[in-house]
């Protein structure tokens, strides 16, 4: 292995993708046809959402593959990273088509997953998925703050649903008794991650539409979850999730600050609103790993910047953090006081905490909060455990941008606060 090639692993199993993406560069220019040099090359483009570079590096990479790397299921992650780029493309067709041979002819344990998703995206066929309807952009009220942000929406034409917001969440998430009422297909089950370390089964299908404020969004792919404790949790009725999925097809922001959900289609006119806020607003680079999980560099009280997950759906606090990050930092925690609660997969028991100063961001670009929220879990988030092949080392969330305006552009892969300053 060439010194370039084992710098560049290195980088990325500690995070570092922008000096892990020059090393590959730099092993690439002497190794043009390495395969896993160009698979990792790809999966970064991936990682940073450009989908068109990401899938000439990944069909490189199956092309200088050798007879034994194309034989699953030694193949299935690099047609799974295929399939995936065609997955962020809508491209569904093509996307069924390699999770499919990455799940294999035996599609078991964490294959099994892989031949749901196939089946999931190939009942779409000829059907466009998420086309929209409506004016160039929407705002949708919160019907209340916390624990989490909730807004109403009509499901294939009826409602109103309440619906929390949530980037921790892939697909938009229906109340298992709400999709049996409007008769929603599924197409199987999968295993998902919770809160606490907890598994739970989750079955995938295909929505026919949803309305959120004047946005009409048609043929939408969907999990079904029977959302246990979420009415404990919020004192409400809660019918579903929207996830990240849905939400990066538009420039999105959750305004915590003035209460509201808003949806701006991919507009040039939008485009350029976004340069705007960007220009006097904080900005904060982000990476799209896997399906969803956005993953951004920062840092807690003066210790070196990590990679945190920006998963927006822990109620009524600002961070998780993981056992490493918490022997790091020395903290002893009362775990006398530990409290339970609810989660998506059974009871989850935490301890509470507070961090002194939370930082997202690096350099000029990046915004801190003191005194936040914190929580550490009894069961460790599968990311923590480096089931992802690299370090992450805590969650920020809800508390940590109240007051402040988040929105999300996948175009130019960045996160823009606006603070109140409050």
């Amino acid at each position: 292995m060439s010194t370039h090639l084992r710098k560049a692993n290195e980088l990325y199993r500690k995070g570092n993708f922008t000096q892990a993406k020059q090393c590959y560069e730099q092993a690439l220019s002497l190794q043009p046809q390495n395969a896993k040099v160009l698979e990792m090359l790809g999966t970064l483009a991936l990682w940073e959402n450009n989908i068109e570079q990401a899938i000439v590096y990944l069909q490189q990479s199956d092309n200088q593959a050798s007879w034994w790397q194309r034989r699953w299921p030694f193949y299935s992650q690099l047609c799974s990273r295929i399939a995936m780029a065609y997955y962020r493309k809508d491209d569904y067709i093509n996307a069924a088509l390699w999770y499919a041979k990455a799940s294999g002819p035996w599609p078991i344990g964490p294959f099994r997953t892989l031949k749901v998703l196939q089946r999931q995206l190939a009942a779409f066929r000829n059907e466009q998925p998420y086309v929209l309807h409506g004016q160039e952009e929407t705002h949708i009220p919160f019907i209340m703050l916390d624990p989490l942000p909730v807004v109403e929406v009509y499901v294939t034409g009826k409602g109103p649903y309440n619906f929390f917001i949530d980037t921790g969440g892939a697909e938009v998430i229906l109340q298992t008794q709400l999709a049996d009422e409007l008769g929603v297909e599924t197409y199987g089950e999968i295993i998902g991650d919770f809160a606490g370390g907890k598994k739970a089964p989750m079955a995938l299908g295909k929505l026919e539409s949803l309305k959120a404020g004047d946005m009409l969004i048609k043929n939408i792919p969907a999990h079904v979850h029977p959302l246990t404790g979420a009415e404990e949790i919020f004192h409400h009725p809660i019918h579903g999730v929207i996830g990240t999925s849905l939400l990066r097809h538009f420039y999105t922001s959750i305004d915590y600050a003035n209460r509201e959900l808003v949806l701006r289609q991919l507009s040039e006119h939008s485009a350029g609103w976004m340069e705007t806020v960007a220009q006097s607003n904080i900005s904060v680079p982000f990476w799209l790993i896997e399906m969803h999980m956005m993953m951004a560099r920062g840092n807690i009280n003066d210790l070196d910047s990590s990679l945190f997950f920006v998963d927006t759906g822990l109620g009524n606090r600002g961070f998780l953090a993981s056992q490493s990050l918490i022997d790091l930092t020395g903290f002893t925690l009362d775990w006398s006081k530990v409290e339970a609660s609810p989660g998506g997969g059974g009871e989850v028991r935490s301890v509470n905490f507070s961090i002194d100063k939370i930082t997202l961001g690096e350099g000029v670009n990046r915004f801190s909060k003191e005194n936040v929220t914190a929580s550490q879990h009894q069961g460790e988030l599968a990311i923590f455990k480096g089931v992802l092949g690299f370090d992450v080392e805590g969650l920020i969330s809800h508390d940590f941008f109240k007051q402040t305006c988040l929105t999300m552009d996948f175009q130019k892969m960045r996160l823009i606060i606006q603070s109140t300053g409050e």
